[in-house]
């Protein structure tokens, strides 16, 4: 996260304040389809805030208690001369907000921001910390796999400008992503690029794709190639929104054999203790760390 780069992007956006971007309206329509912005109780914790529109919506047209976290100090003083509390934190740093804020919200909200981080695990790890015990989290990402960012690629190749897209999120590393960081998502709303021609071409990319599945699969086998080529292609999704609470079953440790037991799906206890148990049989875990798997799933 370089300091300069967001000083500038946070100075621009100031300057083209305006309506909600599209991005800060599917973090809403999470919010307020859950039912989550009805309590003027709570309080809503944003990440990257720069020019404050979600947070001013939200605190405007809801009541809630707001505070604005970013890292630039221009952003910060914005943010103060709306009248909100503010936090500085350093996405890269787990550690950069103090732990007096532990616990502190309700809801945190991450909107265009995680892909302009280099340490993401950092990042939901101090999610994680700052979420209440009961505390969601919504996070907005675009999707690098969408025709738009195809014809990026294609036209001016992949930016590597610092401070740009350190970390591009496709379907499936964005969910691993999350699991393994212990967040279970509870619901999803993605921006859409519903126009005719970019659905006629999605339904081609993924025609093709299911015609070449056997293929696919065959080269699976041989390495993770084949399993990007065998999932589905997201080329009319623009940005990624999921709603996620913290995973009561997520075990933290050292040892990143145990973080295979977390991708696992909401019901699936049983899955994750035959995972467990293949580790400890290819030795990958020791007994003791199993015996505090099966504890934590079972709940004793």
């Amino acid at each position: 996260m370089s300091l300069a780069y967001e000083s500038s992007r946070a100075a621009h956006r100031i300057s083209q304040r305006g309506n909600l971007k599209s991005w800060h309206q599917k973090a809403l329509e999470l919010a307020v389809r859950n039912d989550f912005l009805s309590d003027t109780g709570r309080t809503v914790l944003e990440l990257g805030t720069s020019a404050c529109e979600l947070l001013e919506h939200i605190r405007e047209n809801y009541g809630c208690r707001c505070i604005a976290a970013d890292y630039p100090e221009n952003a910060l003083e914005f943010a103060k001369s709306l009248g909100f509390e503010t936090i500085r934190f350093d996405g890269n740093d787990a550690d950069s907000i103090s732990s007096e804020y532990n616990g502190i919200a309700d809801l945190v909200i991450s909107t265009a921001t995680l892909e302009h981080i280099t340490d993401v695990d950092a990042t939901l790890s101090m999610v994680r910390r700052l979420l209440k015990p009961e505390g969601h989290f919504i996070l907005a990402v675009p999707n690098c796999t969408s025709y738009k960012h195809w014809l990026h690629y294609v036209y001016r190749s992949i930016p590597r400008d610092e401070g740009h897209h350190y970390r591009h999120f496709a379907w499936n590393n964005t969910i691993k992503t999350l699991v393994l960081n212990g967040f279970k998502i509870l619901d999803q709303e993605h921006e859409v690029d519903n126009r005719l021609p970019v659905k006629a071409l999605n339904l081609i990319v993924n025609t093709l794709r299911v015609l070449t599945e056997p293929l696919a699969r065959r080269i699976t086998s041989i390495g993770k190639l084949g399993e990007d080529i065998a999932s589905y292609s997201h080329l009319d999704v623009i940005n990624w929104g999921f709603m996620m609470k913290k995973d009561p079953l997520f075990i933290i440790t050292e040892n990143p054999y145990i973080s295979m037991a977390n991708l696992t799906d909401e019901k699936s206890e049983h899955t994750k203790e035959r995972i467990a148990k293949e580790l400890l049989k290819k030795k990958l875990i020791s007994i003791d760390e199993y015996d505090s798997i099966c504890s934590k799933i079972s709940g004793k």
